[in-house]
């Protein structure tokens, strides 16, 4: 059968131009930038947030060591501490080192140790993106002073070789982290509150030691990992955080 297009046509829509096949691919490139760029962005922050996090995690370590000596310091297996970061400008207040409200007895180097301590993490918080305004956080009292049954386990404990732990301190450390750029800006306008908690120890070589110890071990009942750490099998973890749960108070700081 034939026509006036000839024995084998069809008849066809409108070709499409080139123009159109233009359109086409700029349509596929406007809504694929936006995936990139935000992929970039994210790629970017992400690393920023992962270092923000380590510093939390060596700040609470940091002020767990030194609500540590502090406690042994002052002698003070519970309670309110004299002066704690960050309010260790107060302890070292010409007033205040007179012993006129009750700052006698401070080691000086504690407090000097408390005033740079606090300086640099505060320094390194805020250079990671964190708001120095919004950092708490707790100190609780002796490990000597928790309550109930650890198995046998009693400070001063065996830590290995002629390592003796004589005191713990379990610290909790919270903040704001804004980012400390554009890119977390972006990816995360509203921040992330960040925490971490540590527990510092005050240990000391005993020379007696050689023969062998008669002292509990200490195991894994003074290290907390934090959450995003903990295998999913139970190697102590649990049982660190029933440890540190049962020293019976909890100072809290900042502000």
């Amino acid at each position: 059968m034939s026509s006036r297009f000839g024995p084998w046509s069809r008849r066809r829509g409108p070709a499409r131009s080139a123009d159109d096949a233009g359109g086409a691919v700029s349509l596929i490139v406007i809504l694929m930038v936006p995936v990139s760029v935000l992929a970039a962005v994210v790629a970017m922050a992400v690393p920023q947030r992962l270092a923000a996090e380590s510093s939390m995690e060596e700040s609470a370590a940091d002020l767990a060591v030194l609500a540590t000596a502090w406690r042994d310091a002052q002698g003070r297996d519970s309670g309110r501490l004299d002066a704690f970061s960050p309010d260790c400008a107060i302890a070292t207040d010409p007033v205040a080192a007179s012993g006129d409200i009750g700052a006698a007895g401070f080691d000086d180097e504690l407090i000097r140790a408390c005033g740079a301590l606090t300086h640099a993490i505060l320094r390194d918080l805020g250079g990671h993106g964190f708001d120095p305004s919004s950092i708490r956080g707790f100190y609780s009292g002796s490990y000597s002073t928790a309550e109930g049954d650890q198995g046998g386990w009693s400070l001063p404990c065996h830590a290995g070789g002629r390592t003796v732990v004589h005191d713990a301190v379990h610290v909790g450390l919270v903040a704001h982290w804004n980012g400390p750029g554009w890119a977390a800006a972006q990816a995360m306008p509203d921040g992330v509150p960040m925490g971490a908690e540590a527990v510092g120890q005050l240990a000391g070589i005993d020379d007696e030691m050689e023969g062998g110890s008669t002292l509990p071990p200490c195991g894994t009942l003074l290290e907390i990992a934090p959450p995003w750490r903990r295998p999913s099998v139970h190697d102590g973890s649990t049982d660190a955080r029933r440890l540190a749960e049962s020293v019976p108070t909890r100072t809290a700081f900042g502000g």
